[in-house]
Order: C-alpha cells, then sequence, then structure tokens
C-alpha cells in the first residue's frame, strides 16, 4: 500500500513498511522540494526523510505489513518540517540521542547522526515511534523589479 497527496508547503505519505516504498516516498519528496525551490536543501532534506523512513520500515513496523508509516513533509514560515510516524512499540530515544556518532565505516547506527548533522532540531512523541526534523531555510528572495 503507498498512497501521497500534496497541496501548497505540503506532501503527505502513507505507506507500508516495504523497502521499495521508501524509493516511492522519496520520489515524492524530491518533487515536492523541486515545487518549493528548495534546491539548495534537496540533498539535506532527501537523505534525511530516506533515513527518517527507513527506520521506521525497518526497526519501528519490523517490516510488519500489517502495520503502516506516515510521513510528511512541509514548509512552514522559514522551515521544512519532516514527520514520520509508524505503528511499532517506539524506543528509547533519549538515550538514541545522547549517543555519541558512530564509528567511520559504521554500517548501523548512523540514522541518527546524519539527521543531527542536517537538520537543526529533532523531536520525538514520549512512545518514541513518531518522530519530528526542524530544518531552517533562507526565506526566498523576492524580485525587485
Amino acid at each position: 500500500m503507498f498512497s501521497f497527496s500534496e497541496s501548497v508547503g505540503k506532501a503527505a505519505v502513507s505507506l507500508t513498511p516495504e523497502l521499495e516504498n521508501i524509493d516511492l516516498a522519496v520520489d515524492v519528496a524530491q518533487r515536492f522540494v523541486s515545487k518549493e525551490g528548495m534546491l539548495e536543501q534537496w540533498f539535506s532534506v532527501l537523505l534525511v526523510f530516506r533515513e527518517a523512513l527507513t527506520n521506521a520500515v525497518l526497526h519501528g513496523s519490523a517490516r510488519d505489513l500489517g502495520k503502516k508509516i506516515w510521513c510528511e513533509l512541509a514548509v512552514k514560515e522559514d522551515n521544512v518540517w519532516i514527520t514520520v510516524e509508524d505503528q511499532g512499540a517506539g524506543f528509547d530515544w533519549r538515550t538514541r540521542l545522547e549517543r555519541k556518532k558512530p564509528e567511520p565505516g559504521a554500517v548501523r547506527g548512523r540514522g541518527l547522526a546524519v539527521m543531527k548533522e542536517y537538520f537543526d532540531e529533532i523531536f520525538y512523541n514520549e512512545q518514541g515511534n513518531k518522530i519530528f526534523l526542524v530544518k531552517r531555510i533562507r526565506p526566498k528572495r523576492r524580485s525587485h523589479g
């Protein structure tokens, strides 16, 4: 299952936790980033979006096709917001956010480090199954003439 909707300043996706759905969601995100004129933030937004979805598919939902994942990208004022929620049990996000960066070449445990590197703020709901990511962007310049 995969569905999406787009409106001014927002793209929302609902999906089952299948790896191929991550690519479909990132395609939606790529179109959204282009439409919103955020070419300078293209790499960081898509990378962090992919990492958050991968965590929800592999860890949060454990690839259980009976579960769903919801995500949203939005531009609000001078910020890009990414929200990803899964139906998993959640995790102890406080401990994970305090961890140091993974060792160079590490294959696992790098998702939060990547998110912290490219986004300005990370929040979780109490349960730890919904992440909110915020990246400050420059306001669009208006032409004078």
